[in-house]
């Protein structure tokens, strides 16, 4: 006997047509009276087809929905839920839904599995407890296990809404913390979503997901592949694609945006192979995938580390023993060492993140970019993102009275450029200490320090992934951004001085439109900030383009291309200049093309390093990774403006180089090379050192290149000593708008933007 919630269900679960739905129908007078006797005039809101849901309500319910009526009970897979509907004044209204379950309570270090379903109306008006973690001070922990839930908002105006863009929101917390309704400060959640959704006329889905030990924690191999956190987020997402036509959203445009570790998720949703079609969109805030701190690349010997804290073998018992250890035990194990230095920084203790696993990451993220070849992608950093993570790692940034030492400078950068040894150090001291000069006063340095961690952290990695993206599309577009909207409290309260830019994660107040939810914390221009976010991002998630939508915005945003390197600059004194190209070239060169190609202190050949943007991994490069290579080298050629004249000691630095490497590679020509041995002298003498404007011309360095490929320590030298070297002088050139006098020096063929 057909019951409506059978009817609903098998109509969902096995595509059924409208007319077949319909015949069921007319031929179950019992069940009618079911439908109106339970007063079930959402009906029509629960199938899936336009047309089935114009039939129904006309037909059977006899009429349409009042205007200015809410949602009431919505029907989703695993049941019917009723929220609650505010008033937003006339004539808009908002449905709210919290607590939305999307998959069942989860299995230690499973995947998400389906929920079970259940029976009657569930009340879905208060939020669910934050899946299991560590308080911030990591004494105690505080969350559930049982956590996979997710919230909606839905606006309406005079008539029920439909066929609305969507946007799912990833929170951020390092993988460690974290939860759907974000912090919470007299019942105003950050991550509240009814702003977004009234002005930018979106439904908004915020979502939990697993995060620290029972999120991320992986042995390296298939008993415990890790992951978890990054499933939950991927099932959320696929409960949004076939449920949210029920809310009255598109479940064919959806627009995931996330910041930080949300950001990272956001890109690494975008390059798995499992999210094929379900979603349109994506928005990285502050995090993409190529991030040093967003992939564990020795899970086992964290796994270890672990197990021996709550007393487990650490052979091939340990995955069975983690997985009956309580929770809370697991969760307290996985606590993140908060003490750093400028020579131990605390980015490198961010450990319990996402593995290469073979399944969600089947490959190097840099490899999979053709996965988000048809995905619209905007991403970009705040100007001091790094800021936060240099309070720890050189707490006289902060200070007033306190200088920070040149030498935190140095130790920093020698943290960063670790593998590279003293050469790497030398490069990156005087990449970022160029516009010093003789006496740079205490603010130059501090901000220094500030932009060495934004860089390295956050800004290259990002410029990288946009890059990738730009490459790969077929259809997607590509936006960049930089936001440099001040800290409210620069120079009013610590850790904040006055000269302070974006920190990290300023940008979600304005973005969640706080400056109008709490008008008296904040200024006019800090709603025109909020105001131009909103309008961006709602615009982009609702045709692709952060210009064209129903918002308006101040500033035309051009799209980042392989070629023109665009980015918005997002502030509250928004104008033509704000669109701006090639951000902070001189470190996406240094960072991105020179430090990769020097030589590494343990070894000649080529390994990843947290600080590289892009590795190149494996034996040899296959057909996709030499493309892949291909782009990068495009992109270090661009990022590089020109070579500037050298001076006397640089050309004299340069000179001893060249003949070194005739004289290394001369006395194994005939070894190395045989008959190739004349060819390769004479590509040796194009690169004519006399000559009074000596530079590496690319036209004359490819043979070089193509006949030394087996030979990486010429390469090296040539290239990190030579090239390297005279990089600086470069950008004088550039930075005071002359015409530099030399050729772009590529890199070797054999790095990784080679």
């Amino acid at each position: 006997m057909w019951t409506y919630r059978r009817l609903l269900r098998v109509s969902w679960r096995e595509h059924k047509t409208n007319d077949w739905v319909l015949e069921q129908l007319r031929t179950n007078p019992m069940l009618m009276k079911q439908i109106r006797r339970r007063k079930m005039k959402h009906f029509g809101h629960t199938i899936r087809h336009d047309s089935l849901e114009k039939t129904i309500m006309q037909g059977i319910t006899a009429g349409k929905r009042p205007r200015g009526r809410p949602l009431g009970t919505v029907y989703t897979e695993g049941g019917m839920v009723e929220g609650e509907n505010i008033c937003l004044g006339f004539p808009r209204h908002m449905d709210i839904f919290k607590g939305i379950p999307f998959a069942a309570m989860p299995g230690r270090f499973q995947k998400p599995k389906p929920h079970p379903g259940w029976d009657g109306v569930l009340k879905a008006t208060e939020y669910r407890k934050r899946c299991l973690q560590l308080t911030l001070l990591q004494t105690d922990t505080r969350g559930s296990e049982d956590c996979l839930y997710l919230n909606v908002w839905v606006p309406h105006g005079r008539t029920v809404s439909s066929n609305l863009p969507v946007m799912v929101w990833i929170y951020g917390g390092a993988f460690l913390v974290g939860g759907s309704m974000g912090a919470n400060f007299l019942d105003n959640y950050l991550y509240g979503g009814q702003e977004i959704a009234d002005r930018g006329d979106v439904i908004v889905v915020t979502l939990g997901y697993r995060v620290g030990t029972l999120g991320f924690l992986s042995t390296g191999d298939s008993s415990m592949p890790g992951n978890y956190g990054l499933w939950d987020q991927q099932a959320a997402i696929a409960w949004v694609h076939r449920n949210i036509r029920s809310f009255g959203g598109n479940p064919d445009n959806i627009t995931i945006f996330g910041e930080s570790a949300g950001g990272a998720s956001v890109s690494f949703q975008t390059l798995t192979p499992h999210n094929k079609g379900l979603f349109k969109r994506a928005i990285s805030q502050s995090g993409v995938a190529l991030c040093p701190w967003a992939i564990n690349r020795d899970p086992r010997k964290l796994a270890e580390e672990i197990a021996l804290k709550v007393n487990c073998p650490t052979d091939e018992k340990m995955a069975a023993c983690l997985k009956m250890t309580d929770p809370v035990v697991l969760t307290k194990a996985g606590d993140t060492s908060l003490f750093s230095s400028s020579s131990s920084p605390i980015v490198f203790n961010l450990l319990l993140s996402p593995v290469i696993d073979g399944d969600f990451l089947p490959d190097e993220p840099q490899n999979l970019f053709s996965n988000a070849a048809e995905i619209d992608y905007l991403a970009g950093v705040n100007d001091m993102d790094g800021h936060l993570f240099t309070g720890f790692d050189v707490p006289s940034v902060n200070s007033d009275v306190l200088s920070t030492p040149v030498e935190d400078v140095k130790r920093l950068l020698a943290s960063f450029t670790k593998e590279k040894g003293q050469l790497g150090l030398d490069n990156a001291y005087s990449t970022y200490t160029l516009d010093w000069g003789s006496n740079p006063s205490k603010e130059m340095i501090k901000k220094t320090v500030v932009a060495i961690e934004t860089d390295y952290i956050f800004l290259i990695p990002t410029q990288n992934a946009l890059y990738l993206h730009a490459s790969a599309a077929t259809t997607g577009h590509t936006y960049s951004y930089l936001f440099s909207q001040p800290n409210r409290l620069g120079g009013l309260a610590l850790p904040y001085p006055s000269w302070m830019g974006a920190d990290h994660a300023d940008d979600l107040q304005y973005v969640f439109g706080k400056p109008f939810t709490t008008p008296l914390g904040y200024w006019p221009s800090h709603r025109d900030v909020s105001g131009y976010m909103i309008a961006y991002w709602t615009n982009f998630a609702k045709t692709g383009d952060p210009n064209s939508g129903d918002m308006k915005v101040p500033v035309s945003w051009p799209k980042f291309t392989t070629s023109g390197h665009h980015y918005l600059d997002i502030n509250a004194r928004m104008h033509k200049d704000n669109v701006k190209q090639m951000m902070r070239t001189r470190y996406v060169h240094f960072w991105s093309s020179v430090f990769p190609n020097l030589p590494s202190v343990n070894s000649r050949s080529r390994s990843f390093t947290a600080s590289e943007a892009v590795p190149v991994t494996g034996p040899g490069p296959s057909k996709r990774r030499r493309t892949v290579n291909k782009n990068l080298r495009e992109f270090a050629v661009e990022e590089t403006i020109g070579q500037a004249q050298s001076d006397i000691d640089e050309k004299t630095e340069f000179k001893r180089v060249f003949y070194s490497v005739i004289d290394a590679v001369q006395g194994e020509m005939d070894v190395r090379f045989g008959e190739r041995s004349s060819e390769l002298m004479g590509a040796l003498a194009a690169l004519d050192p006399e000559a009074e404007n000596h530079f590496l011309d690319p036209s004359k360095v490819t043979p070089l290149l193509e006949l030394t490929g087996a030979d990486a320590g010429v390469q090296e030298d040539v290239f990190a000593r030579g090239c390297g070297v005279l990089s600086n002088e470069a950008y004088k050139v550039v930075e005071q708008k002359q015409q530099p006098r030399c050729s772009p020096c590529r890199t070797p063929t054999s790095g990784a933007y080679g």
